[in-house]
């Protein structure tokens, strides 16, 4: 796994140990800085309490670990949340710096088709 520093340009190796506690590690996973990451929508409150909660259990090995947090590259060099923008909105309050990512190549901002009648 990498981390990428702050300008988003310096990657180091760390280990599964020095990994964020809440996330699951899979072979495709990175470490971001939490400022690099743009929420795609404002996170539902309630939502954000119930991810803390969950989060600490999963810290603490008494619940499930989350799937990292599917981004998306921007142009500016951040990258936009498609799936975790609870979570991110939760680790933020939280305090923490960095987040486990998978980076989602080959798309752009998603478009959901609307539904059409037969």
């Amino acid at each position: 796994m990498k981390i990428d520093n702050t300008d988003g340009t310096g990657n180091i190796d760390v280990t599964v140990s020095q990994s964020n506690p809440y996330f699951k590690i899979t072979p495709n996973s990175r470490m971001l800085n939490l400022d690099l990451l743009v929420a795609r929508e404002p996170a539902d409150p309630d939502r954000v309490a119930r991810a803390k909660i969950l989060m600490e259990q999963a810290s603490t090995a008494v619940g499930e670990k989350r799937n990292p947090i599917g981004v998306i590259p921007l142009d500016n060099g951040k990258f936009k949340v498609l799936d975790g923008n609870t979570t991110l909105q939760a680790m933020r309050d939280m305090g923490e710096n960095v987040a486990i990512v998978e980076i989602i190549q080959g798309i752009a901002d998603p478009v959901i088709p609307s539904f059409r009648q037969p």
